[in-house]
């Protein structure tokens, strides 16, 4: 027993020990199958080529083919559902299959048609669905050969183009005409309008030009320097600000500081995001429909984009400002009136009757000072100053983009001399020491209390020089914005519109004039030049010269006396049987009272005879209630007998006590007429 128990351990150790044997199978026998014959893909349908169907598919990159099936993109702020939108692709799709004469299946037509309802849902988010229907039912009504000649046109004005084209061989229209050649493009910095006038005429005509003080007032100009009291005043709130300012760009609140801090910062925050264009509602014309102005979107001119999407386009160094009170103005340098220079009797070869002046500005932390100014000769245009100015404060932003000062033209230019006064070709430009030099040279060499100055919105130019001048002609003032005061029309839009010039073509820029030099390079932005903005308002001037505006003379009929409604007045002229609404004159009374009695003889005009007028009685409530007589109104005639029930009311209050109310509202008082009580 003993033995039996002590070996069967070993034997179980054993057999754990030795790992189990892999389980062989035996291999089936091979045998050979028969091969099994498929039959052989059907080769793909032909494409139908562009020769075939005579149709001229837009040609798509290789990486634009994106549409593998019919449905519309995803875009931000989708105008509609998404069942909507695919319906609306869908019918927009047919429509393109039938006049491309392609398969709807086509990868091409599909991208074609998706890409076309992106655009839509994207530009034209406001009346996304009345664009869509308008556009399908408008290629629905179009005819194979007219889309087939509007697509040749359309390849042909592409080539012309983009100069695949040649000039000597572009063909006749379709309709047999040739094809003028394009408008030769006018160089403004030579530019000269023929008015058939000599110089003395033109001065003569443009002094007949110059603006009442009254106009100028209500254009913004400066007539008279602010008291010294204002300017205190100005004074003590400017120091309890603590320096303090809101930025001109983003509206946000910071602080200039007096020393620059450790890192060289001119005020606390930095960096400023704005958006340097201006909102306005984009063009409703579609090409298909037009868009409620009521419900679109405004957009920024500088990026397009919805207002109030993001903060904005552009990024800065620093935040900027500028103050239009004058009295703050005075602070940083007082206004002076030419009646006042002490330079008018010294005599000046340059001195001449007439001038045209530009100014540029840009941001300090003084505001918004002077940096360039330019003073032709009018009207020949012959340059008298144009000279960079040192400002008074450190500068914060040049404001290239509008001004076309940078940085690196200071760096350029060389100090300004008597025969300096005016940039050479291809030389620098003079610098002023600062604006007050710049004010006394053109006091002291240049400016009469009789020149006139001629320029657009000169009254940003007089402030920026802090000069006070009566002698203006203005071509805003000429050409008034219709929508009144305080807007005004931009220079650019005048001189293209009347002159046929394009200026100040470089405000917009890829990247943002905004670092200590205030230049980005490959920004693009040049900004406007101070020369030509006044050799063109110059020309706007002389254009009024040569076409001088007529001003219809418009005879305003003689306003009638206002009638007097008071009860008294009503009630006098009830009694005297005139109309209520107007009073009688001496000459029209008589006339009115037989025009309004139905006995009175009636005048009959020559050759005809008149029947005899019927008159009709109104029916009476009550042989108790009286009504207003001939010639009376009735809506004058119930607000007398009600405010004679008030009195009436007043007064029987006064003795009893009694308030009335409830049906005794109305009461006859005697035979005649009735009292109507308001409670």
């Amino acid at each position: 027993m003993n033995s039996s128990r002590t070996t069967a351990p070993t034997l179980l150790k054993t057999t754990l020990s030795k790992p189990p044997a892999p389980l062989k199978l035996a291999k089936p026998p091979t045998t050979s199958r028969p091969a099994i014959s498929r039959p052989a893909p059907a080769p793909p349908p032909p494409k139908t080529t562009q020769a075939q169907t005579g149709r001229v598919l837009p040609q798509l990159k290789a990486r634009e083919l994106k549409a593998t099936e019919l449905l519309p993109r995803a875009v931000p702020n989708p105008p509609e559902k998404h069942g909507t939108r695919l319906t609306l692709l869908r019918l927009l799709h047919a429509e393109n299959a039938r006049l491309y004469q392609v398969p709807e299946t086509d990868e091409m037509l599909m991208e074609l048609s998706v890409q076309e309802e992106q655009k839509v849902a994207t530009e034209k988010r406001v009346g996304y669905a009345a664009i869509m229907k308008l556009r399908v039912t408008k290629l629905r009504k179009t005819k194979l050969e007219d889309w087939a000649e509007e697509r040749k046109r359309f390849q042909l004005a592409k080539k012309r183009v983009s100069g695949e084209l040649p000039t000597e061989a572009k063909p006749a229209n379709p309709t047999g005409t040739p094809i003028k050649p394009p408008k030769e493009e006018k160089d403004p910095s030579t530019f000269r309008l023929d008015t058939g006038m000599d110089e003395e005429t033109e001065l003569e005509k443009l002094r007949e030009l110059c603006h009442d003080k009254e106009l100028l007032v209500k254009n913004g100009f400066l007539m008279t320097a602010p008291p010294d009291a204002e300017i205190e005043q100005a004074r003590l709130a400017q120091a309890s600000s603590d320096g303090y300012e809101v930025c001109d760009r983003c509206r946000s609140r910071f602080k200039i500081l007096e020393n620059p801090s450790p890192e060289g910062a001119l005020c606390y925050p930095t960096g400023c995001r704005y958006h340097y264009g201006r909102p306005y509602l984009p063009n409703t014309t579609s090409g298909f429909a037009s868009v409620d102005r009521a419900v679109q979107e405004k957009i920024y001119s500088c990026c397009q984009e919805p207002l109030g999407l993001t903060g904005g386009c552009t990024t800065a160094t620093y935040h900027v400002f500028k103050t239009s009170s004058p009295p703050r103005l005075a602070l940083v340098m007082p206004f002076l009136n030419t009646t006042d220079s002490p330079f008018t009797s010294e005599p000046a070869p340059t001195k001449a009757k007439a001038f045209s002046l530009d100014c540029e500005m840009a941001y300090t932390t003084r505001g918004l000072e002077l940096v360039r100014v330019t003073l032709l000769y009018f009207p020949s245009h012959e340059p008298a100053l144009d000279a960079l100015v040192i400002p008074l404060g450190k500068m914060l932003n040049h404001n290239t983009r509008f001004s076309g000062v940078s940085a690196s033209m200071y760096d350029k230019a060389k100090a300004y001399t008597p025969t300096h006064r005016f940039a050479h070709p291809n030389g620098p430009l003079p610098v002023i020491s600062s604006p007050y030099a710049a004010r006394d040279i053109l006091l002291r060499e240049f400016l009469l209390p009789d020149t006139v100055l001629v320029g657009h919105a000169l009254e940003n130019d007089l402030t920026s020089l802090r000069i006070i001048h009566d002698k203006i002609v203005d071509s805003a003032v000429l050409w008034p914005n219709r929508r009144g005061l305080p807007f005004k029309n931009k220079l650019k839009f005048l001189v293209e519109r009347h002159l046929g010039l394009k200026i100040q073509q470089d405000e917009a820029g890829s990247a943002e004039i905004g670092d200590e030099n205030d230049e980005v390079e490959g920004s693009g932005a040049k900004g406007h030049d101070s020369f030509l903005d006044a050799r063109c308002a110059a020309e706007m001037v002389r254009l009024r010269i040569k076409e001088p505006k007529v001003v219809k003379e418009v005879r305003k009929r003689p306003r009638e006396e206002a009638p007097d409604n008071s009860v008294a007045g009503v009630m006098k002229r009830m009694k005297d049987g005139g109309q209520a609404g107007k009073p009688d004159t001496e000459e029209g009374g008589v006339a009115k009272k037989q025009r309004l009695d139905p006995a009175a003889p009636r005048k009959e005009a020559p050759g005809l005879r008149m029947a005899p007028a019927k008159v009709r009685k109104a029916p009476l409530l009550s042989s108790r209630v009286k009504v207003p007589g001939p010639g009376v109104s009735l809506a004058d005639w119930m607000r007398v007998e009600a405010q004679k029930g008030r009195e009436k009311i007043e007064e029987e209050r006064r003795e009893s006590g009694r308030v009335p109310g409830g049906l005794e509202g109305v009461k006859v008082v005697n035979e005649e007429e009735i009292e109507i009580e308001l409670g």
